[in-house]
């Protein structure tokens, strides 16, 4: 018996670079750490972390993310817009 195969929606991804371009953006007009971030904007740590070519965990190294998932993306952009205006 063979396994089913899964299809990937190629529009559930778009590119990482200019999300983690936002990203370290945010943190360095912030001055708040990319955890912060994250936690507030609603996605992932994992994946900021993987946005952020600081990140060092010792004893690992992650490979930057080429792609992320869309909702994660619109999190990390309109996420933070809407909470900014907001407050």
């Amino acid at each position: 018996m063979s396994r089913p195969v899964r299809t990937i929606d190629a529009s559930a991804w778009v590119d990482a670079a200019p999300f983690a371009a936002h990203l370290h953006q945010l943190c360095a007009v912030s001055g708040l750490p990319w955890q912060v971030i994250a936690t507030f904007a609603g996605i992932p740590l994992r994946t900021a972390a993987r946005l952020v070519p600081a990140v060092v965990v010792p004893g690992r190294t992650s490979a930057r993310l080429r792609r992320i998932p869309r909702q994660s993306a619109y999190s990390l952009v309109i996420g933070i817009a809407r909470s900014a205006t907001t407050v």
